[in-house]
């Protein structure tokens, strides 16, 4: 058995960046292994990424930059998710009325059973926009992507992975579709809460009612950590004798890309495009990577 062994390890990376507005604190690491074993070879490749900033000033004074759901502000990362929170579904009256500030204020009441409890912030005894609060990080903890290869005899294997660990993603769709307080298009298998069914996470359904229809809560952010094979091919070389006197190469082949992805995120894709940095975590429905097989043909005379 034929054994050349050889292991390249990349660079480690720690590094700080001060570009006017923003800090990036960057860590970045990379390790391929390559072997052969009689007539198999292969080599595996990764790579180890994380990345932090933080928000150092933006200038004529100003201290912070909100949109519909997020916030930034000095001394924190771009674009933290900030929202109205909630803290259930209430079951009955009497957990309506048990839900008072420190006054003794009715925080809610024109709530009912199947209505969801929201969290008052600034303990004034009533849910607005002054009630919201950081509840969320659009920001990974760490990326990793992997990358392979692979051959025995005439047959060949690649693959490519990407993964994406630690972040929140807000569900636009979700929040669109799953408030019903118009006539658009809701969220298909929807079970929301009836005397009968109290136990689902979702709300009793009100048409034209916005008490559990607010886009700016934190029931649509989710966890959106993800791994993904964006590639897979499987190829086979032809040597034959009757082949190599027509063909000089003479190549099948089969690649999948974004056959396989694997989340608890419940929108059309974790690996989306924001609208722009500020709502950095914000999927609003962007169409999903496209699933593919494609079979090739290669020739050489």
């Amino acid at each position: 058995m034929e054994e050349n062994i050889s292991e390249i390890f990349g660079l480690f990376h720690d590094h700080k960046i001060k570009v006017n507005l923003i800090q990036n604190s960057a860590i970045s690491f990379s390790v391929c292994v390559e072997d052969k074993i009689g007539e198999f070879n292969y080599s595996i490749g990764a790579n180890f990424n994380r990345l932090r900033n933080e928000v150092l000033e933006f200038g004529y004074g100003k201290v912070d930059q909100y949109t519909w759901i997020t916030k930034t502000e000095i001394g924190q990362p771009l674009a933290m998710f900030y929202t109205i929170t909630t803290d259930g579904i209430f079951q009955s009256d009497a957990e309506v009325l048990a839900h008072k500030n420190s006054t003794g204020k009715v925080i809610q009441p024109n709530a009912k059973p199947g209505d969801i409890r929201y969290n008052d912030v600034n303990d004034d005894g009533q849910i607005n926009n002054d009630d919201r609060e950081i509840c969320g990080n659009p920001w990974p903890k760490f990326e990793i992507g992997l990358n392979g290869q692979a051959s025995y005899r005439n047959f060949d294997f690649s693959f490519a992975g990407f993964g994406s660990f630690g972040q929140d993603v807000f569900n636009g769709a979700a929040s669109w579709m799953g408030g019903f307080s118009d006539n658009t298009n809701h969220l298909s298998g929807y079970v929301g809460w009836t005397p009968e069914n109290p136990n689902t996470k979702n709300p009793r359904v009100l048409y034209a009612d916005n008490r559990n229809a607010r886009g700016d809560q934190s029931r649509w952010i989710e966890k959106g950590s993800f791994f993904k094979i964006r590639q897979l091919t499987l190829g086979y070389t032809f040597d034959q004798p009757i082949v190599k006197k027509v063909f000089d190469n003479l190549r099948v082949s089969v690649t999948g890309q974004n056959l396989i992805t694997l989340t608890n995120y419940s929108g059309l894709d974790p690996e989306f495009k924001a609208p722009n940095i500020w709502v950095k975590g914000q999927d609003d429905a962007s169409y999903p990577s496209p699933k593919s097989v494609v079979f090739s043909l290669s020739v050489q005379f």
